[in-house]
């Protein structure tokens, strides 16, 4: 069975030597942009962003329809190296969050867990 054209969302850098990265949010909040134009600069290289879900970017990567991607699931990512489809995992980044209020905590926040 054939795999369907992937639809690129985006291009950044203009470099000879072109790669697929698959992920979701880092592209729509512009980080994939910023690091795709400053790798293309360094590795004479152009980024294609498919836009996709850890799922489906997973998937994506397993089918080798891209090159790389950016996920935040990290189960499924040791379970695809450890199954042998993808090779490296760098962490790039990771969610906290805080809550902030005054002192006088009226919304009793210190003692809602």
């Amino acid at each position: 069975m054939a795999q369907a054209e992937l639809k690129v969302e985006a291009v950044y850098a203009s470099g000879a030597n072109v790669f697929k990265l698959a992920t979701g949010s880092p592209g729509e909040l512009g980080l994939l942009q910023a690091l795709g134009e400053a790798f293309g600069k360094k590795e004479n290289a152009k980024m294609e962003w498919i836009k996709a879900g850890s799922g489906a970017s997973l998937n994506l990567l397993k089918t080798k329809q891209v090159d790389m991607i950016m996920v935040h699931a990290p189960e499924a990512v040791n379970k695809a190296l450890a199954e042998g489809w993808a090779t490296d995992r760098t962490l790039i980044g990771s969610n906290e969050f805080y809550i902030v209020g005054p002192k006088s905590d009226p919304a009793k926040i210190k003692t809602a867990c």
